[in-house]
C-alpha cells in the first residue's frame, strides 16, 4: 500500500510538470538574454553568433555582463531569468539559470509535503575564427561555433542534452550589410525521465546596416514548420546614450509586440534597459529588462 501511495503522488506531480513545463522548458534556448538586444526586437543572431568572437580577439578588455528579471509576471509569480555572459579574446562564456518558481508537493489527498523549485541551468561556450581561402585568410569573412550544455531539474524528474551551433558572419557586403547565418539548436535534446523533449532547431538569418549615427537590423529565424522575425533600429549619440525601438513578430505563438531600450555608459560600465510593451493579453507585456555589462 506504501508502494502505491508513493507511486501515485509521482503520478500526480508529473502530471502537473507534463502539463506545464514540459512541452515548453526548452523555449528557454530561445530567449534574448539581455536588455540590450530584447529592446531592437530579439536580434539575438548579432549579439549571439560566435562567428563575431574573433573580430574582438586582439582587444585587451574584457567583458562581463549581468542579467537579472522576472518573468511571465502577468501570469505568475516567481519565474526569474538569471544570465551571465563573459567575452574573451575570441572566446564567449555564459551560463543561463531559469526558476519556474515554487511549487507545492502534494499527497492523493492534498496535503503539501514539501516545496520545490524546478529550473533549468544552461552553460555555453562559444569560439570564432576567420575564414581561409588557400591558406589566405578572407577579409571579411568568419566563422564561429558554439555548444550548450542543457539540465533540466524538476524536482523528482531531471534531463539533461547537448547542443551546437554553427555561424558565419560576413562583412562589407556591397560596401553596405552585414550577414549572419547560423545553425541554432542541433544536437541531443534532454529527456524528462523517459519522454524525449522537442528542442527549437532553427536556422537565423540576420542583416545589419550602418548609417552614420544609425544602424538598422533585421532577423529572420526558421523553425520546422514556421518563422518569426524581429527588426530594430539603433541611434548612436556620442559614445554614452544610444536609444533603440524594435518590433519582433511571431504568428505562430501569437507573441507579437514592440520594444523599447536606451544605453548609458560611464567609464567601463554600460547599463541597457529594454521595454517590452504589446496587448493586454500579451505575458510578456509590461516586462522591464536591466542589463549590466563590465569592461575589464
Amino acid at each position: 500500500m506504501a508502494k502505491e501511495k508513493v507511486k501515485m503522488k509521482k503520478i500526480i506531480l508529473l502530471t502537473f510538470l507534463l502539463s506545464s513545463l514540459l512541452g515548453q522548458v526548452n523555449r528557454i534556448l530561445d530567449v534574448s538574454p539581455t536588455a540590450h538586444e530584447t529592446s531592437l526586437g530579439n536580434q539575438s543572431l548579432f549579439f549571439r553568433s560566435p562567428a563575431h568572437n574573433f573580430l574582438t580577439k586582439n582587444d585587451s578588455l574584457s567583458q562581463v555582463t549581468f542579467t537579472r528579471m522576472d518573468w511571465l509576471t502577468n501570469i505568475t509569480d516567481g519565474m526569474t531569468f538569471n544570465y551571465v555572459e563573459v567575452n574573451w579574446k575570441d572566446f564567449d562564456f555564459s551560463a543561463t539559470h531559469m526558476d519556474y518558481g515554487e511549487q507545492r508537493h502534494t499527497d492523493e489527498m492534498g496535503v503539501i509535503l514539501r516545496n520545490f523549485s524546478p529550473n533549468t541551468t544552461i552553460l555555453y561556450l562559444g569560439w570564432g575564427t576567420q575564414l581561409n581561402y588557400k591558406d589566405i585568410p578572407m577579409k571579411n569573412s568568419f566563422i564561429g561555433f558554439g555548444g550548450k550544455f542543457i539540465k533540466h531539474d524538476l524536482y523528482l524528474e531531471k534531463g539533461s542534452g547537448v547542443l551546437l551551433d554553427v555561424a558565419i558572419h560576413q562583412k562589407n557586403i556591397l560596401d553596405l550589410v552585414d550577414l549572419d547565418l547560423m545553425l541554432k539548436n542541433w544536437g541531443y535534446a534532454p529527456k524528462i525521465g523517459t519522454v524525449s523533449t522537442e528542442i527549437p532547431t532553427n536556422i537565423s538569418l540576420g542583416t545589419t546596416i550602418e548609417k552614420n549615427n544609425l544602424t538598422f537590423y533585421n532577423q529572420w529565424n526558421f523553425f520546422k514548420n514556421y518563422y518569426t522575425h524581429g527588426q530594430g533600429v539603433k541611434y548612436k549619440y556620442k559614445d554614452f546614450l544610444d536609444l533603440k525601438i524594435g518590433y519582433f513578430n511571431d504568428i505562430e505563438y501569437k507573441l507579437n509586440y514592440p520594444t523599447l531600450g536606451i544605453d548609458l555608459k560611464y567609464a567601463n560600465y554600460i547599463l541597457h534597459l529594454g521595454y517590452i510593451g504589446g496587448s493586454e493579453n500579451l505575458p510578456l507585456r509590461n516586462t522591464v529588462l536591466t542589463s549590466l555589462n563590465v569592461e575589464f
